[in-house]
């Protein structure tokens, strides 16, 4: 495989790129998917929580150290 073809792999469909392992070719073409419905559902309330957790730590910092970083 030569740059040309990892490059076209990397850019795009896999169809660009013959004599590429198609385990390869459909590990790349997963990567550059977007994520499904699924796989994101609960991203807002696990946002919530580190969040959270990051105030509660902060809050156990001296208050010159919470001052450093702006809390």
């Amino acid at each position: 495989m030569d740059r040309a073809a990892l490059d076209r792999l990397l850019d795009g469909p896999d169809d660009g790129a013959p004599g590429v392992p198609e385990a390869l070719a459909g590990l790349l073409a997963a990567l550059r998917a977007g994520p499904r419905p699924a796989e994101v559902r609960g991203e807002g309330a696990a946002v919530l929580a580190y969040q959270a957790a990051l105030v509660g730590a902060l809050r156990t910092l001296p208050t010159g150290r919470r001052a450093l970083l702006g809390w």
